[in-house]
């Protein structure tokens, strides 16, 4: 999804207003009127699932277990009318297996190109329910500001992807890993202002509380073992700790709120930093930003709503190089310098680059193809969703 061109001047006409209003149940601002690329190409999504509730080439589906007793060819003649009157099927000569296969993409559902029971129960939201979901995604389009910038990043949560956008061509796509449903990225509008290249982490004391307690008492060691340095608050200061003073086999765990945890982690720079090597950082009131990770792996999953609300990213390095265009002394062989010093470096951006993280269950692609991703966080069951909410 790209929201190239944002707010490129196009009518919509007063019928389509009127259809989102009635789906939507409140009125749309005026804004409607100068839309983005992505807008009304969303519109007119929404305008044929409408269209298609309305006609008789959409018919409602039996139970999964009634459809699977169906004998093979009428399953086919269902299957087909349905993925043709949705678009997956265009040739009618194609085998029906490629027509599912597109479906299952497009619907963010492992490809395998065979009816199974969570195809079929997408299958089953018909076209109204589409229109519905399509009509919250354009609401949320709407908040988005007027002029997102000449270049720009662009984080689609459900999709689980980020996008750099420069000069209104998408120059960078990546895969990224977000917060779990509960702890969720927040969606929020800001500017990338610099990157910090072999950056240490300090552990948020919410993190330290709930996820390296937990650990430290299955395994005492695992602060040496990971790199940590430990401080205390102590007179106002904060000190360092020798790791081997403190009895951590014999803390008392239960009796520790995450106020009264007197101690601050920090983990070296280095291939091993939960952060990787790259932070880029956007100042907010959150903690939140996108970093680098060692845990590569995790990208090749469906599902990644695996983090504690911020963006690790597929390609730091690539996205550093991008940022950093308009830094003229930092070239590719300057930042592997950084690199390999291993020393904590930040670079400020000569031009800060805004960054939008969204949550769009509906899209369309750069080839205008209709997208849809799993609502990971349970938003779309909201009734008004803003980019503070959470």
């Amino acid at each position: 999804m790209t929201l190239v061109t944002l707010k490129k001047k196009c009518k919509i006409s007063s019928f389509l207003t009127l259809m989102l209003v009635a789906f939507h149940g409140e009125a749309f601002s005026s804004s409607m009127a100068v839309a983005s690329q992505q807008y009304y190409q969303l519109s007119m999504a929404f305008l044929r699932y409408h269209q298609l509730a309305q006609s008789s080439a959409w018919q409602s589906l039996p139970s999964y277990d009634q459809f699977m007793l169906s004998t093979p060819q009428d399953k086919n003649v269902l299957l087909n009318q349905l993925l043709t009157a949705t678009g997956d099927h265009k040739v009618p000569s194609d085998p029906l297996y490629l027509a599912i296969q597109r479906y299952q993409r497009r619907h963010q559902l492992p490809a395998s190109g065979h009816i199974n029971k969570a195809t079929y129960l997408s299958l089953s939201a018909g076209p109204k329910e589409k229109a519905q979901l399509i009509a919250r995604n354009l609401k949320r389009l709407e908040r988005l500001p007027d002029d997102l910038g000449r270049n720009y990043v662009l984080v689609n949560v459900p999709d689980y992807s980020l996008q750099y956008v420069e000069r209104g061509e998408v120059k960078l796509s990546m895969r990224v890993i977000v917060g779990k449903p509960y702890r969720p990225t927040p969606l929020m509008v800001d500017t990338i202002r610099s990157i910090i290249v072999n950056p240490t982490w300090t552990v948020p004391s919410k993190i330290a509380f709930k996820d390296i307690l937990p650990k430290l008492k299955k395994q005492p060691n695992y602060l040496k073992k990971n790199n940590f340095s430990v401080f205390q608050y102590k007179d106002n200061g904060v000190v360092t700790v020798n790791y081997d003073d403190i009895d951590w086999e014999n803390i008392n765990y239960k009796n520790i709120d995450r106020s009264a945890f007197p101690y601050q982690l920090r983990q070296s720079s280095g291939s091993h930093n939960a952060l990787g090597r790259f932070k880029f950082n956007f100042p907010n009131s959150q903690a939140i930003y996108l970093h680098d990770t060692p845990q590569k792996y995790l990208f090749s999953r469906q599902n990644r709503a695996l983090s504690s609300g911020c963006v690790r990213v597929e390609k730091p390095r690539q996205l550093a190089e991008q940022l950093l265009k308009s830094n003229r002394h930092y070239s590719r062989r300057k930042i592997d310098q950084i690199l390999n010093s291993g020393q904590m470096t930040t670079l400020s951006l000569n031009v800060p680059v805004p960054v939008y993280i969204t949550y769009l269950t509906a899209w369309v692609n750069q080839d205008g193809e209709l997208r849809f991703a799993k609502d990971i966080y349970k938003m779309d069951k909201q009734r008004y969703i803003s980019m503070a909410d959470q």
